[in-house]
């Protein structure tokens, strides 16, 4: 069994950037406790405390070697196509003997989908909308681009 890293984007907004790390420690909680992984840590590639390679040193100096990296990013563009498998590149240079195998993103799951869809009947309750706009940043990556069509 390995331990569970959760990558953040990370953001200037602080309550953001707290919600992060509240749902770090409610997926650690409950991944712990079902035996789905032995310990869970969660860092941010830029912008937010505490950095990817803060949470990396944690579960490393708790004696993990076997990390199983989850970007916590909707879309596979830059950063996860990029950014992140770099940086656990430089952590395993980091950390001789430390293994990392590398999940993909949320993506347009059915579940993630069923989340924006309850999350908009708590906010407009009893109305039935024509259409839901959902905006993208963007990017150029031609991927991530489709998956968010």
């Amino acid at each position: 069994m390995s331990a569970l890293l959760i990558v953040g984007h990370g953001t200037r907004d602080d309550d953001g950037a707290a919600e992060f790390r509240k749902f770090v420690r409610r997926v650690e909680s409950r991944a712990v406790e079902r035996g789905v992984a032995e310990a869970v840590s969660g860092g941010f590639i830029e912008l937010s405390p505490p950095p990817l390679k803060d949470a990396v040193t944690e579960l490393v100096d708790a004696g993990h070697r076997d990390l199983t990296a989850v970007p916590l990013i909707l879309l596979a563009a830059g950063h996860a196509k990029g950014d992140i498998p770099a940086a656990l590149a430089r952590e395993r240079e980091r950390h001789p003997g430390m293994r990392t195998k590398y999940a993909r993103p949320l993506g347009p799951h059915p579940v993630i989908l069923d989340l924006l869809r309850r999350r908009l009947e708590e906010y407009v309750p009893d109305v039935e909308p024509d259409a839901v706009l959902l905006v993208g940043r963007g990017t150029t990556d031609p991927d991530a681009n489709a998956d968010l069509y």
